[in-house]
């Protein structure tokens, strides 16, 4: 069995939302599975750590600038 440790992370409402979502539609146990699964693929793919990481993207259209457009992170 591998080590698992305990965290505190800080999420907004439509991001635990949508774990809880996908922990519900893939029959996972709870929202810390999701994580870890979004944390596997990431981890398994690093041809798309760009992807990932390096564009900004907001939760809410209303909280990006100009009306939720993504941005390169420089």
């Amino acid at each position: 069995m591998k080590h698992r440790v305990t965290a505190t992370f800080e999420l907004n409402a439509g991001q635990l939302e949508y774990l809880q979502r996908m922990a519900q539609a893939h029959n996972l146990p709870d929202t810390s599975k999701a994580l870890r699964c979004l944390l596997a693929f990431a981890m398994a793919e690093p041809a798309q750590e760009s992807a990932i990481f390096e564009v900004v993207r907001c939760a809410a259209p209303e909280a990006c600038p100009e009306g939720g457009a993504s941005s390169e992170v420089t």
